[in-house]
Protein backbone atom coordinates (compact mmCIF):
# COMPACT_ATOMS: atom_id res chain seq x y z
CA UNK A 1 0.00 0.00 0.00
CA UNK A 2 1.42 3.14 -1.17
CA UNK A 3 1.17 6.34 0.97
CA UNK A 4 -1.09 9.49 0.06
CA UNK A 5 -0.07 12.07 -1.32
CA UNK A 6 0.74 15.48 0.85
CA UNK A 7 -2.64 17.34 0.94
CA UNK A 8 -1.30 20.97 -0.14
CA UNK A 9 -1.77 23.45 2.46
CA UNK A 10 -2.52 27.08 1.26
CA UNK A 11 -1.24 30.41 2.99
CA UNK A 12 -4.97 31.54 4.12
CA UNK A 13 -5.99 28.08 5.77
CA UNK A 14 -2.54 28.09 7.39
CA UNK A 15 -3.09 32.00 8.23
CA UNK A 16 -6.53 30.83 10.27
CA UNK A 17 -5.29 27.82 11.78
CA UNK A 18 -2.49 29.98 13.45
CA UNK A 19 -4.89 32.81 14.55
CA UNK A 20 -7.17 30.49 16.07
CA UNK A 21 -4.34 28.73 17.70
CA UNK A 22 -2.94 31.97 19.25
CA UNK A 23 -6.34 33.12 20.20
CA UNK A 24 -6.68 29.43 21.70
CA UNK A 25 -3.79 30.23 23.91
CA UNK A 26 -4.42 33.47 24.76
CA UNK A 27 -7.66 32.66 26.57
CA UNK A 28 -6.42 29.60 27.97
CA UNK A 29 -3.37 31.35 29.56
CA UNK A 30 -6.05 34.37 30.81
CA UNK A 31 -7.85 31.77 32.40
CA UNK A 32 -4.79 30.40 34.02
CA UNK A 33 -3.47 33.45 35.33
CA UNK A 34 -7.12 34.21 36.75
CA UNK A 35 -7.07 31.16 38.73
CA UNK A 36 -3.54 31.81 39.70
CA UNK A 37 -3.49 35.24 40.78
CA UNK A 38 -6.82 35.25 42.55
CA UNK A 39 -7.75 32.04 45.16
CA UNK A 40 -11.23 32.58 45.37
CA UNK A 41 -11.78 31.67 42.13
CA UNK A 42 -10.88 28.25 42.84
CA UNK A 43 -13.82 26.53 43.57
CA UNK A 44 -15.04 23.08 42.07
CA UNK A 45 -16.17 23.80 38.46
CA UNK A 46 -13.61 26.52 37.47
CA UNK A 47 -11.32 23.81 38.66
CA UNK A 48 -12.70 21.55 35.94
CA UNK A 49 -12.75 24.27 34.00
CA UNK A 50 -8.88 24.73 34.40
CA UNK A 51 -8.20 21.48 33.66
CA UNK A 52 -10.12 21.89 30.33
CA UNK A 53 -8.45 25.17 29.47
CA UNK A 54 -4.80 23.16 29.95
CA UNK A 55 -6.35 20.32 27.55
CA UNK A 56 -6.95 23.10 25.37
CA UNK A 57 -3.88 24.64 25.43
CA UNK A 58 -1.79 21.50 24.43
CA UNK A 59 -4.04 21.24 21.49
CA UNK A 60 -3.81 24.24 20.02
CA UNK A 61 0.10 24.24 20.93
CA UNK A 62 0.30 20.53 19.33
CA UNK A 63 -1.92 22.52 16.40
CA UNK A 64 0.31 25.26 16.08
CA UNK A 65 3.49 23.05 16.00
CA UNK A 66 2.42 20.59 13.33
CA UNK A 67 1.49 23.92 11.27
CA UNK A 68 4.68 25.72 11.22
CA UNK A 69 6.26 22.56 10.81
CA UNK A 70 4.14 20.84 7.80
CA UNK A 71 5.60 17.52 8.63
CA UNK A 72 6.59 15.90 5.18
CA UNK A 73 7.72 12.14 6.29
CA UNK A 74 7.81 11.07 9.79
CA UNK A 75 9.79 11.67 12.04
CA UNK A 76 10.40 12.15 15.49
CA UNK A 77 8.50 15.44 16.22
CA UNK A 78 5.68 14.31 13.99
CA UNK A 79 4.75 11.15 16.16
CA UNK A 80 5.43 13.86 19.39
CA UNK A 81 3.34 15.97 17.70
CA UNK A 82 0.38 13.53 16.50
CA UNK A 83 0.71 11.98 19.98
CA UNK A 84 0.07 15.33 21.51
CA UNK A 85 -2.53 16.32 19.68
CA UNK A 86 -4.29 13.08 20.43
CA UNK A 87 -3.75 13.53 23.74
CA UNK A 88 -4.69 16.48 24.15
CA UNK A 89 -7.83 16.61 22.45
CA UNK A 90 -8.95 13.11 23.87
CA UNK A 91 -8.05 14.46 27.55
CA UNK A 92 -10.51 17.66 26.43
CA UNK A 93 -13.36 15.17 25.27
CA UNK A 94 -12.91 13.86 29.03
CA UNK A 95 -12.94 17.24 30.60
CA UNK A 96 -15.97 18.57 28.82
CA UNK A 97 -17.80 15.08 30.03
CA UNK A 98 -16.81 15.63 33.61
CA UNK A 99 -18.15 19.08 33.30
CA UNK A 100 -21.06 18.12 31.28
CA UNK A 101 -21.55 15.23 34.80
CA UNK A 102 -20.98 18.22 37.10
CA UNK A 103 -23.75 20.67 35.56
CA UNK A 104 -26.33 17.63 35.62
CA UNK A 105 -25.76 16.93 39.24
CA UNK A 106 -25.61 20.34 40.26
CA UNK A 107 -28.80 21.51 38.17
CA UNK A 108 -31.11 18.18 37.63
CA UNK A 109 -29.98 16.39 40.37
CA UNK A 110 -30.43 19.39 43.03
CA UNK A 111 -26.62 18.86 44.57
CA UNK A 112 -25.50 22.22 45.34
CA UNK A 113 -22.00 20.86 44.78
CA UNK A 114 -22.59 18.08 42.36
CA UNK A 115 -20.42 16.15 44.55
CA UNK A 116 -22.71 12.74 44.48
CA UNK A 117 -20.31 11.64 41.81
CA UNK A 118 -17.61 13.14 41.49
CA UNK A 119 -15.68 9.86 42.34
CA UNK A 120 -16.27 8.89 39.45
CA UNK A 121 -13.27 11.44 37.91
CA UNK A 122 -11.03 9.63 39.99
CA UNK A 123 -11.75 6.22 38.94
CA UNK A 124 -9.56 5.83 36.30
CA UNK A 125 -6.92 7.19 37.57
CA UNK A 126 -3.37 5.47 37.25
CA UNK A 127 -0.99 4.47 39.99
CA UNK A 128 2.12 6.40 39.89
CA UNK A 129 1.47 8.66 36.83
CA UNK A 130 2.82 11.98 37.59
CA UNK A 131 0.44 13.33 35.51
CA UNK A 132 -3.20 12.75 37.17
CA UNK A 133 -4.10 16.05 38.69
CA UNK A 134 -7.61 15.71 40.24
CA UNK A 135 -9.25 13.24 37.33
CA UNK A 136 -8.89 10.53 35.38
CA UNK A 137 -9.28 13.02 32.06
CA UNK A 138 -5.54 13.20 32.10
CA UNK A 139 -4.20 9.62 32.30
CA UNK A 140 -6.65 8.18 30.16
CA UNK A 141 -6.12 10.25 27.07
CA UNK A 142 -2.09 9.18 27.76
CA UNK A 143 -2.66 5.67 27.66
CA UNK A 144 -5.08 6.06 24.73
CA UNK A 145 -2.32 8.59 22.79
CA UNK A 146 0.89 6.19 23.78
CA UNK A 147 -0.89 2.53 22.18
CA UNK A 148 -0.24 3.18 19.12
CA UNK A 149 2.74 4.45 18.93
CA UNK A 150 4.63 1.42 21.08
CA UNK A 151 7.20 -0.53 19.39
CA UNK A 152 4.69 -3.51 18.26
CA UNK A 153 2.59 -0.28 16.00
CA UNK A 154 5.39 1.84 14.62
CA UNK A 155 6.62 1.02 11.45
CA UNK A 156 10.95 1.95 10.84
CA UNK A 157 11.08 2.58 6.77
Amino acid sequence: MSPLPPTPLFAAERGAVLVSCAVSCVGSVLLLCSQARWPELRTRPRQLLLYLSVSDLLSALSYFYGVLRDFQRSSWDCVLQGALSTFANTSSFFWTMAIALYLYLSIVRGSPTGSGLLWGFHAVRVPNFHLSLDCGSFPLPGQVAVIPYSQENVVHK
